[in-house]
């Protein structure tokens, strides 16, 4: 399990750096295509490069640092002092453990729950032959998820006719997948703050 921690955690500081390159450079940029293109491959790159280490031959010196002579130590396997440390050390990363898979399962269970209500609501109003699904209640004027198209009714022809446009555009770029996919992300990697 330490192995898999270590793993999120130097994949957490991939992400908050790109993050911040992307605030940096593309923020206010409108070309959206771009921006959804640097978000995929950022995410991706941050889970993969920490599989790889750069190993040198010299290792690099701190500019402000001092060498000390080598110090050999040797202690007997039956010492107490060092049985309590690695106990210690053991629950600690029990504890680490427990409530990183505790965060993964709290919202992986919200995820699932999030997408069976949509597919409870596509079952419920969808009619036969339209990709389009009108529902009274929404917070929001429209989105897409899934090949269907979900509108709030209190929207004017016009209007839903703009947002029908727009999340058509959507789904013809498979933006549900996307969104799928950084949910998933953002279940492993829900202590991450960028």
């Amino acid at each position: 399990m330490n192995i898999i921690l270590v793993h999120m955690v130097k994949a957490s500081v991939y992400i908050a750096g790109f993050y911040i390159v992307h605030l940096i450079f593309l923020s206010r940029d409108t070309l959206y295509r771009r921006n959804r293109n640097f978000i995929l491959l950022s995410v991706v790159s941050a889970l993969i490069l920490p599989f790889f280490t750069i190993e040198t031959s010299n290792p690099i010196m701190p500019l402000f640092s001092k060498m000390l002579s080598e110090i050999f130590v040797t202690g007997s396997p039956y010492d107490s002092s060092i049985l309590l440390t690695d106990k210690s050390s053991i629950q600690g990363y029990s504890w680490i453990s427990v409530t990183y898979l505790t965060g993964v399962f709290i919202f992986g269970i919200k995820f699932l729950i999030d997408l069976l209500e949509l597919i409870f609501l596509i079952k419920k109003h969808k009619k036969k032959g339209s990709r389009i699904i009108r529902i009274h209640g929404f917070n929001t004027a429209g989105f897409s998820a899934f090949g269907h198209i979900f509108i709030n009714e209190k929207l004017s022809p016009y209007e839903a006719d703009e947002i029908i446009r727009h999340e058509g555009n959507h789904l013809s770029h498979h933006h549900s997948l996307d969104i799928i996919f950084m949910e998933l992300v953002k279940i492993l990697q829900w202590f991450n703050p960028a």
